[in-house]
């Protein structure tokens, strides 16, 4: 679904996230690959990348160019990715299923968020 979330990207268009974690993240090793796999992918687009995560999962992120993600010490949402008009969210510590929404409303409405969190 990510590669598809990104199928329509110019350099230049932006990517935000806030981190995929859940409350055991040594049981989620396999997700944290991927989104380093799919780093490759959004990089060779000449994507945008920022993110938010939490500092207590700043290991996971070892070997990833990290210079446009903020560790935060206060709680941020999990698991969504805003990307264009779309967002995902990826529930994945109850059941490996992500929803994407194509909503431009939604997407700016998260896109403000961020960056409000994101200028603190």
């Amino acid at each position: 679904m990510l590669h598809e979330f990104i199928h329509d990207a110019k350099k230049g268009d932006e990517y935000l996230f806030f981190a995929f974690y859940t409350k055991n993240p040594d049981d989620f090793e396999n997700v944290y690959n991927f989104y380093k796999e799919f780093e490759k992918d959004r990089n060779s687009r000449g994507i945008k990348l920022k993110g938010l995560a939490p500092k207590s999962i700043k290991d996971k992120f070892v070997g990833r160019n990290m210079k446009n993600v903020k560790f935060v010490d206060f709680p941020v949402p999990m698991n969504i990715s805003v990307f264009k008009d779309k967002v995902i969210f990826t529930p994945w510590e109850e059941k490996q299923i992500s929803f994407l929404i194509h909503s431009k409303q939604m997407a700016d409405s998260f896109r403000e968020y961020f960056y409000s969190v994101w200028k603190k």
